[in-house]
């Protein structure tokens, strides 16, 4: 069921495969419309997010089980009306602009026929996948600062914070604890230079 007996699995940047079987598997009463189709029994796994973009993938079906009536279902919270947040038809669903570290549940569920009754026949695998993330920015570390430029008005530099890191060695912030950051440098000319952060995209 949908919950802490969901099975757990890994999300790793190639398919690592977890070996299930539906065998003995009933249809789960508390929760909300299917992606498509009309649920006969189904199957519950968790996973924790490692980025925002994910794919969970399904193959090594036995004969018992098809792809044209497998249906995959994603949720966030389990309850009597969960809302779903990503369908997949067959053996792929692309789960994208999750919330990294959070903890998602996949119903995967048969449209057609009848649960297994034996073993036999009635296994497959499913693994969850993510994209290796971008490298840190350039300026990731003070020994990497850009160098920003002494204009009697503003001058823009576009900066990144994507991937950034805290800094490898730790200088005291100027108020709570560093999460991650950047760097930047520049030559003063005047006595009270103005440094400005804007808005970016």
């Amino acid at each position: 069921n949908c919950g802490a007996n969901a099975t757990l699995l890994t999300s790793n940047l190639t398919c690592i495969n977890t070996a299930d079987n539906m065998y003995g598997s009933t249809l789960t009463t508390a929760t909300n419309t299917p992606c498509t189709g009309t649920p006969v029994y189904d199957v519950w796994y968790r996973f924790v997010a490692q980025t925002v973009n994910h794919t969970v993938t399904l193959s090594g079906l036995g004969s018992h089980l098809t792809a044209a009536n497998l249906q995959m279902q994603l949720i966030q919270t389990c309850g009597a009306t969960p809302a779903t947040i990503q369908c997949g038809t067959g053996l792929s669903m692309e789960a994208n602009n999750l919330t990294p570290n959070t903890t998602y549940y996949i119903r995967v569920y048969a449209t057609s026929g009848t649960a297994p009754t034996v073993n036999t026949n009635s296994g497959l695998n499913i693994c969850v996948t993510h994209d290796a993330p971008p490298a840190p920015p350039s300026n990731d570390e003070c020994i990497g600062a850009v160098t920003l430029l002494n204009n009697s008005g503003c001058s823009n530099i576009q900066g990144n914070v994507l991937s950034a890191t805290a800094s490898s060695t730790p200088i005291a912030p100027c108020t709570a604890p560093v999460s991650y950051d950047v760097w930047y440098k520049f030559t003063a000319v005047i006595t009270n230079p103005v440094i400005t952060l804007g808005g970016g995209a």
